[in-house]
C-alpha cells in the first residue's frame, strides 16, 4: 500500500463521477489510480491539469492553448480573474510539483500527496464549473418560450417578420465583418504580424523536457541549443547564445516581456521536447517579446533517426515565420546532417551539454562524450570541434599542463576541417590555440576573421579576438569585439568583466569601474566581476581596495592561481609581505597535488625580492609557453617592476613578441 493511498480514494470517487461525461479527464484519471509509481503519479497528474486548463483556455480565453506553458495560462486565468484564487493556488502547486515526475531522482514521493490533494480540488471545482456551463447552454431561449403554444397562423407571421429581420441582419452582418477583417489586419500588423524593421533578435530558452526515463533528461536543453546554433546559420538573424538564455527555465522565471528586455531580444522561442524509447515529439512556438504576442506554435513528430529532418524543418519554419527568405546556402547548411551514428549524436549532445558548465567535474565529462561520440563515428566534425574546445579550455579551468592540451587541441580541430571545412568552430579554436600557445598574433586574427564570415553569431570568436586585439595594445578595437560578444551572450560573467577592463584600457577608468560595480550589485557572487575591478585598482595604485576585491575572486573562485599572484601583489604593495608569502607557500604546497603554472610563482617570487628564483621561473614558464606571457608588454602594468629594467627579463618579453609578430 503506498503512502497516498487515502488520496487515491477520493480520486476513485471522482472517477466514478466523470465517467461517460468528460473522457478526455477520465482517461487521464483512469491510468493515474490504477498505478502506485510515484513517478507515474505525477505524470498523470500533470496530464488531469493539462486536460483542465487546455479546456479552460478554450471556454474562458476563446483561443486555443496549442503548445503554450501551463504556467502561462494559469497566469492568464488568474490574471483575468475567470479561476477562483484558491483554484489558481492548488493549479500552481500541482503544476510546479509535477514537473519532478520526469526526474525521478530529483523528488521525495512524499510530495506526491500535496499534488493528489490538489488534483482533488481542481477536480472538484472543474466538475461544478462544467455542471453550471452545461446548465446555462442547455436554457431555452425566451422568445421561443413565448411562442409555445401559439397557432400554426401565428408562427408562420412571426416566422416571415423574423425571416425579413433576418436578411437585414445578415446583411449588416457582412459588412460588419468587412470592416473587422480590415481593422484586425491593420491591427494585426500593429500588433506583431507585420515584422518589417524590426531586428531579428532571438533568445531560444530552454525546452521543457517531458521524457519518462532519466537517459533523455538532457533534451530540453540539447535541443533548444541546436536549434539556437542552426538559426544562427541565418543572415540577418541575431542569435543570442544559450549560455544567456540557458538560466530562464522552471515555473518560476520571470514573463516573456521581462525576459526579451533583459536580453535585448524582440523574439523569444520556446517549446518542449518529449522522447519515447525511440519516438520523439517537439513542440516549439515563437513569441515577440515586446507584447507576448503568439506569432506561430506547432508540433513536430517523428522517429530520433529523423531527428535532422525535424530539427531542419523547424529551422526553416521559424525563418519562414519572421518573414526571413533563406538562400540555397543557408538552406544546405540547415538540412546538413553532421553524423549518419545516431548514437554519436546523443554522445555530441551530452558532451556540449556538459562543456556549456564549464566546472572542472563538467569538463572532464564533456571530454568523455566527445571521445565516444568520435569512437563511435570516427568521421563526425562537430565532435572533433567540441573536444579541440574542451582542450583549450582544461588549462584555464582544470590547471592541466599547456604542452598536454593545445597541441593536442589543435590536431583535433585540424580534422574537424578536414571533415568539414565550413565549421566555424573549428576556426575559432585553431585561433584560439594561435594566440595562447603558438603566440602568432597574425595567424589568430585571420582565423578569427574566417569563423566570423562563417558564422557571426559564435560569441567565443569575438571573445578570443577581443583578447588577442588587448594583448596587442588594440584597446579600442578589443572593447569593439567584446561587445559585440556581449550581444550575443549578455549575460556571460567573463564577458561583462572583460567588457569592464577592456574599457579601463580604453582611457575609460570612471565608466568601467561604475559598470563592474553595478555588475557585483547585481551578482556579488562571480569572481572575474571581483578580479577586474581588483585590477583596475591595483594600476590605479588603490591598494587595499584592490585586495578587498582580489581576496573575494580568490575565495569565489576557489583559488585561482593567477588571481592569487595578484592578490600577493597587492598585500606586498601595502607592505605585508608576510602575507605575499603564505600566498607563496599556498601555490607550492598544492604544486605536489596539481600542475602549477610558473608565471604566478614568478609574480610572487618578484614581489618578495627573490629577483633570481623569479627570472628562472619566468623562463620556465616561456618554455612550457605560459598564456599570460603575452600580456606583460600592454597589459600588465602592475607585476615585476623590479625586473622590468633586467635585460634577462627584456629578453623573455622581446622572444614573446618576436614570435607574436
Amino acid at each position: 500500500m503506498t503512502i497516498w493511498s487515502t488520496e487515491i480514494k477520493e480520486l476513485e470517487k471522482l472517477h466514478g463521477t466523470l465517467k461517460d461525461h468528460y473522457p478526455d479527464l477520465e482517461k487521464e484519471l483512469e491510468h493515474l489510480i490504477k498505478t502506485e509509481d510515484a513517478n507515474v503519479v505525477m505524470l498523470y497528474s500533470r496530464r488531469c491539469l493539462e486536460v483542465i486548463v487546455t479546456d479552460l483556455c478554450e471556454k474562458e480565453l476563446k483561443r486555443p492553448r496549442k503548445t503554450e506553458p501551463l504556467k502561462g495560462i494559469i497566469d492568464k486565468l488568474n490574471k483575468e480573474e475567470k479561476v477562483p484564487s484558491h483554484i489558481i493556488t492548488s493549479m500552481d502547486g500541482l503544476n510546479s510539483l509535477s514537473t519532478y515526475g520526469a526526474h525521478p531522482k530529483e523528488f521525495d514521493p512524499r510530495q506526491v500527496k500535496p499534488v493528489l490533494n490538489n488534483l482533488s480540488t481542481i477536480i472538484e471545482w472543474y466538475l461544478k464549473y462544467k455542471r453550471k456551463v452545461e446548465k446555462h447552454e442547455s436554457k431555452i431561449p425566451d422568445d421561443i418560450k413565448e411562442h409555445i403554444g401559439k397557432s400554426e397562423a401565428e408562427l408562420n407571421s412571426v416566422r416571415l417578420y423574423r425571416s425579413k429581420i433576418w436578411k437585414i441582419i445578415s446583411y449588416l452582418s457582412i459588412l460588419v465583418i468587412v470592416t473587422l477583417i480590415v481593422i484586425f489586419a491593420i491591427g494585426d500588423r500593429k500588433k506583431g504580424k507585420d515584422l518589417t524593421g524590426i531586428e531579428k533578435s532571438i533568445a531560444v530558452l530552454p525546452f521543457e523536457n517531458w521524457s519518462q526515463t532519466e537517459e533523455f533528461a538532457y533534451l530540453g536543453d540539447a535541443i533548444a541549443n541546436e536549434i539556437s546554433t542552426h538559426l544562427a546559420n541565418v543572415e540577418g538573424f541575431h542569435v543570442l547564445s544559450f549560455t544567456s538564455t540557458s538560466g530562464f527555465k522552471g515555473s518560476d522565471r520571470t514573463s516573456i516581456q521581462q525576459i526579451g528586455r533583459q536580453l535585448h531580444a524582440n523574439f523569444i522561442i520556446e517549446g518542449s521536447v518529449e522522447r519515447q524509447d525511440q519516438d520523439v515529439s517537439i513542440n516549439v512556438q515563437v513569441i515577440q517579446a515586446a507584447n507576448d504576442y503568439h506569432l506561430w506554435a506547432e508540433e513536430f513528430k517523428g522517429q530520433w533517426k529523423d531527428i535532422f529532418i525535424l530539427r531542419a524543418n523547424i529551422t526553416k519554419k521559424i525563418a519562414a515565420k519572421l518573414q526571413t527568405i533563406l538562400s540555397p546556402e543557408e538552406i544546405k547548411k540547415i538540412e546538413n546532417e553532421p553524423t549518419q551514428d545516431l548514437e554519436a549524436y546523443d554522445y555530441y549532445l551530452l558532451g556540449r551539454n556538459s562543456w556549456n558548465h564549464r566546472s572542472s567535474e563538467e569538463l572532464f565529462k564533456a571530454k568523455s562524450f566527445f571521445e565516444k561520440a568520435i569512437d563511435t563515428d570516427p568521421e563526425f566534425a562537430l565532435a572533433y570541434a567540441g573536444l579541440a574546445q574542451c582542450y583549450i579550455t582544461l588549462p584555464m579551468y582544470v590547471s592541466w599542463r599547456p604542452g598536454d592540451a593545445y597541441p593536442q587541441a589543435m590536431t583535433l580541430a585540424l580534422k574537424a576541417l578536414e571533415l568539414d571545412s565550413t565549421l566555424a568552430e573549428a576556426y575559432t579554436a585553431i585561433g584560439g590555440i594561435k594566440d595562447s600557445y603558438y603566440w602568432d598574433e597574425s595567424g589568430a586574427v585571420k582565423d578569427f576573421k574566417h569563423a566570423i564570415e562563417l558564422n557571426p553569431n559564435h560569441s567565443t570568436t569575438y571573445h578570443w579576438y577581443s583578447e588577442t586585439l588587448l594583448y596587442s595594445g588594440f584597446y579600442r578595437e578589443s572593447v569593439e569585439m567584446i561587445r559585440l560578444a556581449l550581444k550575443i551572450d549578455p549575460l556571460s560573467p567573463i564577458f561583462n568583466s572583460l567588457y569592464g577592463l577592456q574599457s579601463y584600457y580604453n582611457t575609460q577608468k570612471d565608466f568601467a569601474i561604475s559598470y563592474l560595480q553595478s555588475m557585483i550589485k547585481i551578482n556579488p557572487d562571480i569572481g572575474p566581476y571581483h578580479w577586474s575591478l581588483g585590477t583596475i585598482y591595483l594600476m590605479e595604485g588603490e591598494y587595499s581596495k584592490s585586495a578587498q576585491e582580489l581576496e573575494l575572486a580568490v575565495n569565489l573562485s576557489g583559488g585561482t592561481f593567477y588571481y592569487i599572484a595578484l592578490l600577493g601583489i597587492a598585500y606586498s604593495k601595502m607592505g605585508k609581505l608576510q602575507e605575499t608569502q603564505k600566498l607563496l607557500d599556498t601555490i607550492e604546497a598544492r604544486t605536489t597535488d596539481v600542475y602549477t603554472s610558473y608565471f604566478p610563482k614568478a609574480i610572487l617570487l618578484s614581489e618578495l625580492g627573490k629577483k633570481e628564483e623569479a627570472l628562472e621561473c619566468l623562463q620556465k614558464a616561456y618554455e612550457e609557453r605560459m598564456e599570460l606571457l603575452r600580456t606583460l608588454k600592454y597589459v600588465d602594468r602592475f607585476s615585476f617592476s623590479n625586473l622590468r629594467s633586467d635585460p634577462r627579463f627584456i629578453d623573455i618579453v622581446d622572444k614573446v613578441w618576436r614570435e607574436s609578430e
